[in-house]
């Protein structure tokens, strides 16, 4: 279950994200591990697994734009890692390594989660997290040796919409007809936090057992059910994370930012205003928001589906500071990115492992 323990004073920052934001820097190994899965049919037409085209080009731009947008990825001790279906010999982008397998007709979303304990088995890592490609932006990477041994998921926006969502994809992908009650008492309280696909991990001792008992579903399922779409993901990992130890994002904990911007019940709502009407300005709102943004800078370590205007306030390499213009410049972020590198300021550890090739 998910931690809900006593929120401190700034709202959404509880005592394990303060613990881990001062622990110091160690010499773990943490993979971020993202896929481009595009050789099968494909339902899910937003995110991470939008339509895409099957060559090079593509699957290095995805990985340009992550990079430009992702400062934790310069932390030392992390690794990134791709893995796509498309034919290709390039092993390796711009400091990413890329892992092939052959494509399949199957759901991709779903899929990735063999392909990823694939790679995880056998290799060497401290702590991994699997990402969403498109729209994940790696803020910043906790030492591995400061987290407790717990399953980290990211959590899903708060409206009830992600509820009707859930019951809808599970009767399109039959996963309904293996609920638990567990998960059915669940899904049906409006207080509980959902869990979110696009980032999911943590230490070896709590990730790879989690991601190993989620192929299994999977595999299970397949055998009696044929001819699905993709989602299963978001429903057999909020019942995994039912059944394990779990830290979450925002507002329980530091694994991601809230989706969207949007943030949960009350928060930062101008009806708590101690004003007379208790209405404020659009102005003030947005002083409101800004404000909590820059109070947990460095708190949180991905931002899913995230504003740009809070990527700009987050902590990113010296060659980024000024964020205002790289926000809205309209070239492509990864020239806006080694642009910067490359203006005569002294390197970096982003500016040398990321903007050698090309």
């Amino acid at each position: 279950m998910a931690d809900r323990r006593a929120q401190p004073a700034i709202y959404g920052v509880t005592s394990l994200m303060n613990q881990i934001a001062t622990a110091p820097s160690d010499s773990s190994l943490t993979l971020i591990v993202a896929t481009f899965l595009v050789g099968s049919r494909n339902t899910h037409m937003s995110g991470s697994f939008g339509k895409r085209q099957r060559s090079l080009e593509s699957i290095t731009k995805g990985i340009d734009d992550m990079v430009a947008r992702s400062p934790g990825l310069c932390s030392p001790g992390v690794r990134l890692f791709v893995i796509h279906d498309v034919d290709i010999n390039v092993t390796s982008w711009r400091g990413a390594t890329l892992l092939h397998f052959p494509p399949k007709v199957s759901v991709p979303t779903d899929r990735r989660w063999a392909l990823v304990l694939r790679m995880l088995t056998g290799r060497a890592w401290d702590c991994a997290f699997a990402v969403d490609l498109a729209d994940v932006n790696v803020l910043r990477v906790p030492p591995c040796r400061a987290l407790p041994p717990r399953l980290f998921i990211g959590s899903d926006g708060c409206s009830g919409g992600i509820r009707k969502w859930l019951r809808r994809k599970a009767i399109r992908t039959r996963l309904n007809s293996s609920h638990s009650a567990r998960y059915l008492t669940f899904l049906g309280d409006p207080k509980s936090t959902i869990l979110n696909a696009g980032v999911v991990g943590g230490p070896r001792s709590a990730f790879e057992p989690a991601l190993r008992a989620l192929v299994h579903r999977f595999r299970r399922h397949w055998a009696v059910h044929t001819n699905l779409e993709d989602g299963g993901d978001m429903i057999l990992w909020n019942e995994v994370g039912l059944e394990s130890d779990v830290v979450t994002g925002y507002p329980l904990g530091p694994v991601n930012y809230p989706m969207y911007g949007m943030f949960c019940g009350m928060h930062h709502s101008c009806k708590n205003a101690s004003r007379a009407n208790g209405i404020c300005s659009l102005a003030e709102r947005k002083h409101r928001v800004h404000l909590w943004v820059n109070q947990t800078r460095g708190q949180y370590w991905f931002g899913h589906k995230m504003r740009k205007s809070w990527l700009a306030r987050q902590h990113f390499p010296p060659c980024l500071l000024n964020l205002n213009v790289y926000g809205q410049a309209r070239s492509a972020a990864w020239k806006r990115y080694c642009a910067c590198c490359r203006a005569g300021q002294q390197q970096n550890i982003c500016c040398a492992t990321y903007c050698t090739a090309g």
